[in-house]
């Protein structure tokens, strides 16, 4: 045999090795603790004695004034037991309402933001309902 008849099959041959192992080692890793879970993020607003964690109103609303979303939100803190999407609001009072939705990635203590939508009619107390997995709490709202 010629010696660049050698060297084409040798190239040939390395040729289709390495396309061998660059395709068998692309693939999809699957998990199998994972497996059939849900997409949703699971959790709980209550620690282990049965009590609502934290939540806050953050920042000054006014009567007929609509609130910034930058500056006020509820700050709103889960325990967090399976990562997923979520989708968390209040239901509406005195015309505000709080609502976020998004991706949580980590187990454990979690804080979220519930941005404000709606304008508050009238200068009261307001106590808006918090609901995630079953839970329920409760947070207040001063508006001025």
């Amino acid at each position: 045999m010629r010696s660049s008849t050698v060297l084409k099959i040798a190239l040939i041959f390395f040729t289709i090795l390495f396309n061998i192992i660059s395709l068998s080692s692309c693939y999809k890793e699957f998990s199998r603790e994972h497996k059939n879970s849900s997409p949703f993020a699971q959790g709980t607003l209550k620690d282990s004695s049965g009590y609502c964690l934290h939540d806050s109103a953050i920042g000054t609303y006014y009567s007929n004034v609509k609130p910034g979303a930058d500056t006020n939100y509820i700050e709103l803190e889960m325990k967090i037991s399976h990562s997923g999407t979520y989708n968390i609001s209040t239901d509406e009072q005195n015309g505000l309402r709080f609502a976020d939705s998004g991706y949580v990635y980590h187990k454990g203590d979690t804080i979220i933001h519930l941005k404000p939508t709606g304008i508050p009619v009238t200068t009261e107390a307001t106590f808006l309902t918090l609901s995630f997995n079953g839970d329920v709490c409760y947070c207040y709202v001063h508006v001025q």
